[in-house]
């Protein structure tokens, strides 16, 4: 089970608690190069086999709760992984797919060829990307990390599972980054970071503590975070 600051006292004060932070398994859209969205898309058979590996590894930690966005490829993952560790999921817009309707279910080359404009901009500078009736990364930023705010604080910690774009979006300000940063970060289907929060006199600090990636022997990424053994 992963521990929580629970100390009194003099150090009454100072909170701590964690989230895990997953990405849905794997999908037709993902391996079509398909920009899913908020489409109804669903996982493949080797994507229900990431997300029972998964829930499988999560549930040594004991979390609370999982939730996740409202897609379909998300619901899946989560009911999945709730069903492995025993416990209940709920959906939560907050961490939804990013919205940009006019995109959804179509291929990487068939946005090159439709909106050619905007694709170049999505690639190479995603914080500048400002469409009319689309979300930016900000506004995803924002949400998601109002939701993650919902869940601190907890005895046991509640498992999130969601799109690459929210998990890019909440890890730049893990990493105390600026929407710029983006793109530094990736996360494999049904791969995980552990975040971990610490408030001292009311101010709240979030941070990536180890990340996992299932096909590895060691829960850990060589060279970038070590493996989680609770927080310090």
């Amino acid at each position: 089970m992963i521990a929580q600051n629970t100390s009194s006292g003099t150090k009454k004060h100072k909170k701590m608690s964690v989230i895990i932070l997953a990405r849905h398994g794997q999908t037709h859209a993902n391996l079509e190069n398909r920009f899913a969205g908020r489409s109804a898309v669903n996982l493949t058979p080797e994507g229900k086999k990431q997300a029972h590996d998964l829930g499988r590894r999560l549930a040594a930690m004991s979390p609370a709760e999982v939730v996740c966005g409202p897609a379909v490829r998300t619901m899946t993952s989560a009911r999945i992984i709730a069903d492995q560790c025993g416990i209940e999921f709920r959906v939560m817009s907050e961490f939804d797919e990013i919205d940009l309707p006019h995109w959804d279910g179509l291929s990487k080359e068939e946005i090159k060829s439709r909106y050619g404009e905007e694709y170049p901009t999505w690639i190479a500078a995603p914080h500048r990307f400002k469409v009319r009736g689309c979300e930016t990364i900000a506004a995803v930023r924002q949400r998601a990390m109002a939701g993650l705010d919902k869940l601190f604080d907890r005895n046991s910690p509640a498992v999130v599972v969601t799109h690459l774009i929210i998990v890019r979006a909440i890890m730049t300000a893990a990493a105390g980054q600026g929407i710029e940063a983006f793109r530094d970060f990736d996360l494999g289907n049904s791969e995980f970071v552990v975040l971990e929060r610490k408030e001292r006199g009311g101010n709240k600090e979030i941070r990536q503590v180890c990340a996992a990636v299932l096909t590895a022997e060691s829960p850990s990424v060589p060279g970038i975070w070590p493996p989680y053994a609770g927080p310090a």
